[in-house]
């Protein structure tokens, strides 16, 4: 079976509609929440949709790969340096 992860918009209880990112078996996938998280103050609902679809498209990859435990264990900083991306 193929891996393939989503991007999911969602609305917290009294909160504004936002995007996440879930894996095959409907999960959050941490290390991209944890990362979008830290960013969703930063940026407009379009903005953090865009990386959503980007990085579910990103962790597809890596599940492929069998590589998404060198990141699952990571803290955000270390996700980060994974993308290639400043914080």
């Amino acid at each position: 079976m193929t891996s393939v992860a989503h991007s999911l918009a969602i609305r917290p209880p009294g909160g504004a509609r936002t995007w996440t990112v879930i894996d095959a078996d409907y999960r959050t996938v941490g290390p991209v929440e944890e990362w979008l998280e830290a960013h969703r103050p930063l940026w407009s609902p379009n903005t953090v949709r865009g990386y959503s679809t980007s990085l579910a498209q990103w962790w597809t990859f890596l599940e492929q790969r069998g590589e998404e435990g060198q990141v699952a264990g990571s803290r955000c900083a270390g996700s980060v340096r994974f993308l290639g991306m400043a914080a």
